[in-house]
C-alpha cells in the first residue's frame, strides 16, 4: 500500500483477532508515514482516574484513564480532548484532539473551561514499524473506517460493535457474534 492513513481514521479490530490486547478494540490513527504508524485505543476507558498536576502541585485535574495501547503504558501519558486551542495537539476529527501541551490542559482546568466529560488521560499507545501496519491491513487484521465521536466512550465492547455495525452488510452481522464463537 503506497498511500498513508490520515490522522483520525480508525482501525477496527477484526472480529476473530486472537491477540487479547486488541480484541474488540477501536484504534484512532494519530500519525502514519514511511517510518511507521502511531495510534491509540479509544474504547478501553477504565474505571480509574488519574491526577494530572503541575510541578508546583498548585493546579491539578482528575481525568478518566484510557488504556491507549501496549507501548509505554508506564512512561507515556497523553490526552484525548475537544480543545483545539491546546498547543501541539493533533486533530483526530469531529472536534477531538490527541496530545498537546499538558500545561494548556491544566490551565483550562484551572479556568474551569476544560470539558471534563470528553477529556481523557491516555496511558500508552499502539506503534507499528515501517510497513508493519500495512501488512496487517493486507492480512485483514484491521478494518479501516472513519472516526465517530461515539466510539470514544466508556462503552468498550459496545463501541467496537457500533463501529463494526456502522460499516453495514456482513460487518453488521459480525458485530453481534458472540465473543467465543465456539459457544454458539
Amino acid at each position: 500500500m503506497s498511500s498513508y492513513l490520515r490522522a483520525g481514521q480508525i482501525l477496527i479490530a477484526e472480529p476473530f483477532i486472537t491477540d487479547l490486547t486488541f480484541f474488540r478494540k477501536v484504534i484512532v490513527v494519530i500519525e502514519d508515514n514511511a517510518e511507521g504508524s502511531l495510534g491509540t485505543i479509544v474504547n478501553d476507558i477504565t474505571p480509574l482516574k488519574i491526577r494530572i498536576e503541575n510541578e508546583e502541585q498548585t493546579t491539578s485535574v482528575l481525568l478518566p484513564l484510557c488504556l491507549g495501547g501496549p507501548v509505554g503504558q508506564k512512561e507515556h501519558i497523553n490526552f484525548i480532548h475537544p480543545h483545539g486551542e491546546v498547543r501541539d495537539a493533533i486533530s483526530i476529527g469531529k472536534g477531538h484532539y490527541w496530545g498537546g501541551n499538558a500545561l494548556d490542559i491544566l490551565n483550562l482546568a484551572e479556568a474551569e473551561l476544560l470539558n471534563l466529560e470528553h477529556t481523557y488521560a491516555v496511558s500508552g499507545y499502539c506503534g507499528w514499524g515501517a510497513g508493519q501496519l500495512y501488512k496487517e491491513l493486507e492480512n485483514k487484521t484491521w478494518i479501516p473506517s472513519n472516526f465517530n465521536e461515539e466510539y470514544l466512550s466508556e462503552r468498550g465492547d459496545e463501541a467496537w460493535k457500533q463501529a463494526l455495525s456502522d460499516l453495514g452488510g456482513t460487518y453488521k452481522w459480525l458485530a453481534n457474534a458472540p465473543m467465543d464463537v465456539n459457544l454458539n
